[in-house]
Order: structure tokens, then sequence, then C-alpha cells
């Protein structure tokens, strides 16, 4: 189970962005995917309605560190269901003191 979140301001990225995380997953999606009408939403699970299966999950993660800026542990790759896993994800990664 996650550790819950703090309020406390990132110390080294900016807060993600449900929007950007989703176009994100429709993009990732849509090019594994070629003519799918499948759209990703917060709830969405990652293998059944959007079709995600453990190498799609490797690609869409990478995609989010290098979009967000921001490494994810390997746990995440298994442990999310949604975007919105993935969101939660993101936000604790964010809210991590940066490596030394």
């Amino acid at each position: 189970m996650p550790a819950p979140l703090t309020h406390a301001p990132p110390l080294h990225a900016s807060p993600p962005d449900a929007d950007a995380l989703l176009r994100l997953v429709d993009e990732v999606v849509r090019e594994l995917q070629p003519g799918t009408t499948r759209h990703a939403g917060l709830d969405s699970a990652l293998d059944r309605e959007l079709g995600l299966d453990s190498l799609s999950r490797v690609e869409l993660l990478a995609r989010i560190e290098r979009r967000f800026a921001l490494r994810l542990p390997t746990e995440v790759l298994a442990a999310a269901e949604t975007p919105r896993d993935l969101l939660r994800a993101l936000a604790q990664a964010a809210q991590a003191p940066a490596p030394t």
C-alpha cells in the first residue's frame, strides 16, 4: 500500500497534471493500437479498458518519467491499475527529496 501523500510543496519538480497524464496515456494507447477509439479517464483500467499489457506499461512509465522529469519506483509498473494510481505515484515522486 502506498504511503499517504503529504501536502508539502514539491522540492524538485512541478506537481503532476492529470490532463497532461491522460493525454500521454492516450498518446501511448493510440500509438500501440492504431485506429483505437479508446480514451483514458482517471479510473480507466490500464489493462482491461485501455489494452495496455506489461510491455506497454514499460513504455508508458518511461514516457511518464521523461515527460514529468521524475523517477518512479519500479513497483509502480506492476501496482498501478489506473491513471489515477499513476498520478498518485507521480505526486509522491514530486514530493520526495531529490537524490544527493
